[in-house]
């Protein structure tokens, strides 16, 4: 394809693999992110990163860890003072945008040092873990454990090692217990529902509920404690483990020595007007907003602005059905910022619409239904009920993606696209407070360092690109020269290369017999369920 970020007029283009789907799987399709894939509707993509112009790599934020930057204060700022005034003048004279370009900071290289430190601190960590989970899954406790989880390439897949939100337990946690007992009582639901069709409609409760299903399922705080036994010898000398909430795993370097209080209390005086200005300064995303109780639905906000302000900012996750509002605002987008006059409902139903993202679990069950379920939404924000920006997102176990964000130009001046990204950064970080700690990351497509509508994604920092040849994360702090200079499209040096074109060893017959599944008349089978002639 012609590349639609640098138009170059030479023989290189965008090279790129796809598939249309009217069905996907929300925990399929991030699967797919995390191995390079995007959407377009209900197209999916990869790009061939070595053999393309343009070198797109996924890109993504860990919310718990984002620091508002000097702009993304200026814009919210900027904002509160036009719900206060209702003016949009005092806008820095300097020209600014949400593609404005990259600030090219001089890294610090003892920050830089730190981060890979750190890096290898969690190799470490994984390497120990894993080591630990192919000791207990011999034991008879762990006989409950799906057989699919027995391999190790599929365990490795679980494992994350994350710093604590708050280090009181240790310097590392990682939540291995809960998603061993997940992915194993899921693929035993899997096999349970294929021979009880009759259920495929009922509750996830009423089905593990089930006397023949009930026995199978595995419990997280069954195999902590198994783990917490076996870990301690696989860790290296200064390493301790401990349990918290009965599920996780903290990792504590027990070389280290706490600071005696007398000396942290005269170290928060010394610092105190600093610190209280770096409080003004986290909180005041937060800060502009207030929670609704609302049930998040389409007609009524998920999040409101103060009511002592003149002009009432709503934000509403709503469903992604098409709507004439929401086309007048996509069509003057078009038309002012990529300068493509003409687009028809049908594009933007084709575009924004349709998915095909579905799940057969909810979303959440947490207070005031803070979201309907996994798939497509598009998240509305209004100004006095007018809608003047939407953000297209998807919604899966773990991440909110970006998909794409449109607004009235007419609020230019105001940034609506960095606002619906803060504000979408909110959301996430709220929902994983309140309904799933895993629900932690924000996925904003593709990174393209060379393209002026693209790097302002790596503001939203400490973001993290996705390698495309180990399919492992490392932070863009760390190998921004190394895109800079298009030494090698290889990221992470620390993981074995996959190669997923490998089939060598692979009995593709019994393979596609076995994984392959198909929905007939409401069920879900594996074409080894059916007849010979139907297998053929």
């Amino acid at each position: 394809n012609s590349c639609g970020y640098c138009h170059r007029s030479d023989n290189k283009f965008a090279k790129s693999a796809g598939f249309s789907s009217s069905q996907m799987r929300a925990d399929h399709y991030e699967k797919l992110m995390d191995r390079g894939w995007r959407r377009c509707g209900t197209y999916y993509y990869k790009v061939d990163i070595p053999s393309s112009c343009c070198w797109l790599n996924t890109i993504r934020l860990d919310v718990n860890e984002f620091e508002p930057s000097k702009e993304h204060k200026k814009v919210l700022n900027r904002f509160e003072r036009y719900l206060r005034t209702g003016k949009m003048k005092g806008r820095e004279k300097e020209k600014e945008s949400e593609e404005s370009k990259f600030e090219d900071e001089n890294i610090n290289a003892e920050e830089e040092k730190a981060m890979r430190e750190e890096n290898n601190l969690k190799s470490i960590l994984r390497k120990a873990t894993l080591q630990a989970i192919e000791q207990i899954i011999t034991l008879p406790e762990m006989k409950n454990l799906h057989t699919t989880l027995r391999d190790g390439e599929k365990l490795q897949e679980l494992i994350s090692i994350d710093r604590p939100r708050k280090q009181i337990h240790g310097d590392f946690v990682t939540n291995v217990c809960l998603r061993l007992a997940q992915e194993s009582n899921f693929a035993h639901r899997f096999d349970f529902l294929t021979t009880h069709p009759e259920l495929l409609s009922s509750k996830t409760k009423i089905v593990d509920s089930h006397p023949d299903l009930k026995l199978s399922l595995l419990n997280a705080s069954t195999v902590a404690p198994l783990m917490l036994s076996q870990i301690t010898s696989c860790l290296p000398t200064p390493w301790q483990c401990s349990l918290s909430n009965q599920v996780f795993l903290n990792f504590k370097d027990s070389s280290i020595t706490p600071t005696p209080k007398s000396e942290s209390h005269s170290r928060t005086r010394s610092k105190k007007p600093q610190q209280k200005q770096q409080t003004e300064s986290k909180s005041s995303l937060a800060d502009l907003f207030e929670d609704d109780p609302a049930t998040g639905s389409s007609q009524k906000p998920a999040t409101r602005m103060s009511e002592n302000l003149p002009i009432k900012f709503t934000m509403t996750l709503a469903s992604n059905d098409f709507s004439e509002e929401s086309l007048e605002i996509f069509q003057k987008y078009e038309a002012f910022v990529h300068k493509k006059a003409g687009k028809t409902k049908k594009d933007y139903e084709r575009f924004l619409c349709e998915n095909g993202l579905f799940s057969d679990k909810r979303g959440g069950d947490g207070p005031q239904g803070l979201f309907k379920g996994y798939g497509g939404y598009h998240m509305e924000y209004r100004l006095d009920g007018k809608l003047f920006a939407v953000g297209v997102l998807d919604l899966t176990q773990r991440v909110a993606s970006s998909v794409y964000c449109f607004y009235d130009p007419a609020y230019h001046a105001l940034s609506p696209g960095v606002l619906s990204a803060l504000k979408e950064i909110e959301f996430v970080k709220e929902r994983c407070e309140k309904v799933d700690p895993e629900f932690k990351w924000y996925y904003m497509g593709y990174y393209i360092q060379t393209c002026q509508k693209s790097v302002y994604k790596g503001k939203y920092k400490p973001s993290m690109l996705l390698c495309p040849e180990t399919y492992n994360w490392v932070y863009l702090k760390e190998v921004y020269d190394r895109i800079e200079k298009k030494e090698t499209t290889r990221l992470d040096d620390h993981n074995p290369i996959i190669n997923e074109m490998d089939l060598s060893g692979i009995d593709l017959e019994t393979f596609v017999k076995t994984k392959a599944q198909i929905r007939l008349q409401g069920m879900v089978l594996r074409i080894e369920h059916l007849t010979e002639q139907g297998q053929q």
